[in-house]
């Protein structure tokens, strides 16, 4: 004789019957009604969260208590959670083991209330308060920080997430790698500075010209101020701000800005943006710009590329003349 897994009939939140079989593998039963206990089952056993344990039903069945639980079926592994009566599933990357749609079933990034306190539906069917290994869930995440936002994917991290008590003050730099972004279609590459998302081709906001976001590396261009030099990588503890030195150029990747696709450091401190990728040398105007009259911010040196000529203001081309009162220049 076949054995035939028990069935529980019992009355849901709304007073109607409901059918909680063994076999109903991941489905969430609320049977608020009768036997006031809400469950899910694994196939092998029923597991409780609340509920009075002293009915004949639930004596009957024998369901187990659980914070955390891990049920498998398809190939795919779920974690259901329990807290406050109410059990949530997160499927991650999946489709639920409970029949859709239901306000128990958590989405990606979704914050849930754990034994634990809160914690994130991640990708992988799992709940946690870090999301760098988790994609999709750090794009879905609300940013707690910013109403209205979402949380931000670098490449290999995300920046920053609200729940993790181990990113304060969070900063890193995330090179560019297109692996990285595989299927990853809302994501811009960048790096993280202070908690706050630096898109490539992006200045710090405190310190625009001076500190640029490359390709998801921070630049900066004779920075010597200990506030911004001094903070290390959350993950590889080395200094994040690199120095671009003297005409040194950085390529934005796809992620340039209508000015250039390119910036360099000039020697007074401040980045300038460039349309082609030609290396850039040292350049010295040849007249005195104190003389000059003009609104313009003049420099004597600036870095031009080897056939061009610095005029004290920007790049001129080969050819070209520049005028400095009676005198006239050629760039040869």
């Amino acid at each position: 004789m076949s054995h035939i897994p028990p069935t529980l009939c019992g009355e849901n939140e709304w007073g109607d019957p409901e059918w909680a079989p063994l076999t109903d593998v991941g489905g969430i039963h609320n049977l608020l009604q009768c036997p006031n206990v809400n469950l899910v089952a694994d196939g092998k056993d029923y597991y409780y969260c609340g509920g009075d344990s002293s009915t004949a039903l639930f004596q009957q069945i024998n369901p187990k208590p659980f914070d955390y639980l891990d049920i498998t079926f398809g190939g795919y592994e779920h974690t259901f959670a329990c807290t406050n009566r109410t059990i949530m599933e997160c499927p991650g990357d999946d489709y639920p083991m409970s029949a859709p749609p239901r306000d128990d079933v958590a989405y990606l990034g979704e914050i849930i209330s754990t034994v634990d306190g809160p914690q994130y539906c991640t990708d992988s069917g799992n709940f946690e308060t870090d999301l760098d290994n988790y994609p999709k869930s750090c794009e879905d995440a609300v940013d707690l920080s910013k109403p209205g936002d979402k949380e931000k994917w670098t490449g290999h991290y995300c920046c920053s997430e609200d729940l993790d008590v181990n990113d304060i003050n969070e900063t890193y730099n995330d090179p560019f790698d297109q692996l990285a972004f595989h299927d990853i279609t809302n994501a811009t590459p960048g790096g993280c500075w202070d908690k706050e998302y630096i898109q490539s081709g992006s200045w710090i906001p405190t310190m625009e010209n001076k500190i640029i976001n490359a390709q998801g590396v921070f630049y900066g261009c004779h920075v010597t101020d200990s506030y911004y030099t001094n903070p290390k990588d959350l993950h590889t503890n080395i200094p994040v701000l690199q120095d671009a030195g003297t005409c040194g150029k950085l390529d934005l990747g796809g992620w340039g800005r209508p000015e250039g696709k390119y910036v360099v450091c000039q020697p007074w401190g401040e980045f300038t943006f460039a349309q082609e990728d030609l290396p850039t040398v040292l350049k010295n105007v040849f007249w005195t710009t104190s003389t000059i009259s003009t609104t313009a911010t003049l420099h004597d040196k600036g870095c031009c590329p080897n056939d061009q000529c610095w005029n004290g203001e920007y790049c001129q081309s080969k050819g070209s003349y520049y005028r400095v009162g009676e005198d006239g220049y050629l760039c040869s």
